[in-house]
């Protein structure tokens, strides 16, 4: 359905205590393909990889919290790295953890992608990885009969994003664990509740005798229950 790249990389911010950060080269697409947008600001656009609007970064949300303090007017505002300026033009949400490269502090777009980039693609409704693997290992095949030098190339594809069968199934297993165990848990201290109360037969009597009523022994026996 849709199909981008990244590379990961560092830059060098030479003013800052913490000079190294974690940058990712992207496609311009490549939020809307993961699926994520912007909390502040805007998202890539292509201008951002023709050249017309060169240096758009997006940051991440710690990144901006710890390096900036949060700043309400960061976008806009010029980075100066040793590899390049930046200008910042989104922060992304808290919540957003980047496929592969959960610790990415900010994202610039790459005008091409490089023999060594990650690809990520979103898969059309009803169609499986395994489809797609054999798809593309064909025309891996192809391209391999055509162009020799480039026949060493193979591809693993695998489902990252949320929502996939394999996640679902994942997440019925955990839950199924989880659930059988509380159970179990449930269980046991409803025997050991029950054993408890069977064996205070004499000290209710007693408290009977001297005036409890059936409420209030209904009322300690749930409080106890309780706490």
């Amino acid at each position: 359905d849709a199909i981008t790249w990244v590379l990961p990389g560092t830059f060098t911010m030479p003013e800052a205590e913490s000079p190294l950060v974690s940058a990712v080269r992207v496609a311009a697409d490549y939020f809307s393909v993961v699926g994520a947008k912007p909390a502040m600001g805007r998202d890539f656009v292509e201008q951002d990889a023709t050249g017309e609007q060169a240096g758009a970064a997006i940051l991440s949300h710690p990144f901006w919290q710890q390096r900036f303090g949060g700043d309400p007017d960061i976008l806009g505002k010029t980075l100066k790295f040793s590899e390049a300026t930046l200008t910042v033009v989104g922060v992304m949400p808290a919540s957003f953890r980047a496929p592969f490269f959960t610790t990415a502090e900010l994202w610039t777009v790459a005008p091409r992608p490089s023999t060594t980039d990650l690809w990520f693609a979103r898969l059309k409704p009803g169609f499986t990885a395994a489809q797609a693997e054999t798809g593309i290992r064909g025309i891996l095949k192809q391209v391999g009969e055509e162009y020799p030098a480039s026949a060493a190339r193979d591809v693993v594809i695998r489902e990252l994003l949320p929502g996939s069968a394999a996640n679902r199934r994942l997440l019925l297993i955990l839950f199924g664990s989880v659930g059988f165990i509380l159970l179990m848990a449930v269980i046991n201290v409803a025997n050991l509740m029950l054993s408890r109360t069977l064996t205070r037969h004499r000290e209710i009597a007693i408290r009977a005798a001297i005036g409890a009523g059936r409420r209030r022994l209904v009322r300690q026996l749930l409080t106890e229950s309780l706490l």
